[in-house]
C-alpha cells in the first residue's frame, strides 16, 4: 500500500479547451531532499543570445515530447510514494471493465487481488513531484546530446551562450527548439537526427507540435518573427 498520496486535479492547458492532469504532490515532495534546479533551462532570457546578422535570418525547428512526464518510468523503490485517492473494485468494473483477473496484471509486487479497494500508485514520474521536472530536463538533455546536440550548443542562462549561432538550441522540459543563422537545412537535419534518437529510445513525439526550419516559430513564451526579431505572441499562445 502507499507510503504517501494525494488528490488529483485538473489545470487548464493554453486555449481554454484542453485540461492537464496534476497530482497533488506536496506531501511527496516536502518529505524528499530539495531537488537540484533542473539543468540548462531555456527561457526567454536565454534566448536574448540569438544575434541576427545584417541580412540575414534565423531559422527554428522545434520537437515536443508528447506527455513527456507520462513517458519516464519511476523507479519501482519509490513508487509507493506515488499514491492516488482509493477506487473501488466496483467502481473499476463498473467504469473500466476490469475484473479481477484483469486488475491482477497492474497490481505491484505483492499487493493482494482480492481487495475491496485499491490505491493506485504512479509509475511514471508525476506532474506534481518536486523532482520530476528536473528528471524530465535530464533526460531530454540525453536525448539531445545523442543526436548531437551538446552542451556547447546550448542556450541557456547557467552557461556560457555558444560564440556563434550557425547551430544552437534550447531545451525546457519537453520541447527542443533548434536555431540557425546559416542558412536553410541546418536546422531540419539537426531535428530530423533527434527525430531518430526518439524512435530508437521509443519516445513518442507530438507531431501536431512539430516546427520544421521555420522563420516564425513561438518559443518559451517569445515569438521568432520572418528570423528576423523577438516578439510578444499571440495571446492564444501564451
Amino acid at each position: 500500500s502507499p507510503k504517501a498520496g494525494g488528490e488529483v486535479f485538473c489545470v487548464g492547458k493554453p486555449g481554454g479547451k484542453r485540461l492537464r492532469e496534476v497530482w497533488h504532490g506536496s506531501r511527496a515532495s516536502q518529505a524528499a531532499d530539495l531537488p537540484p534546479t533542473p539543468p540548462h533551462l531555456c527561457s526567454p532570457t536565454a534566448l536574448a543570445s540569438l544575434l541576427c546578422p545584417p541580412g540575414g535570418q534565423i531559422r527554428v525547428s522545434k520537437r515536443d515530447a508528447r506527455s513527456w512526464f507520462d513517458q519516464l518510468q519511476a523507479p519501482a523503490s519509490i513508487r509507493h510514494f506515488f499514491g492516488r485517492p482509493r477506487v473501488s473494485a466496483e467502481e473499476l468494473q463498473a467504469c473500466a471493465s476490469m475484473d479481477r483477473a484483469e486488475l491482477k496484471g497492474y497490481l505491484e509486487a505483492g499487493e493482494p487481488a482480492d481487495c475491496e479497494s485499491y490505491a493506485p500508485v504512479s509509475r511514471v514520474w508525476p506532474m506534481g513531484f518536486s523532482w520530476s521536472s528536473c528528471v524530465a530536463q535530464h533526460a531530454l538533455l540525453q536525448l539531445c546530446a545523442e543526436a548531437g546536440l551538446s552542451e556547447e550548443r546550448i542556450l541557456s542562462t547557467d552557461v556560457q551562450s555558444p560564440p556563434r549561432c550557425d547551430l544552437v538550441f534550447g531545451a525546457a522540459t519537453d520541447d527542443v527548439m533548434i536555431f540557425s543563422d546559416a542558412g536553410a537545412g541546418l536546422t531540419r537535419r539537426a531535428a530530423e537526427a533527434l527525430d531518430a534518437v526518439m524512435v530508437s529510445k521509443r519516445v513518442e513525439r507530438n507531431c501536431m507540435k512539430d516546427v520544421t526550419d521555420s522563420l516564425n516559430a513561438t518559443c518559451v513564451g517569445v515569438q521568432l518573427e520572418d528570423g528576423t526579431h523577438l516578439g510578444v505572441p499571440a495571446e492564444r499562445c501564451i
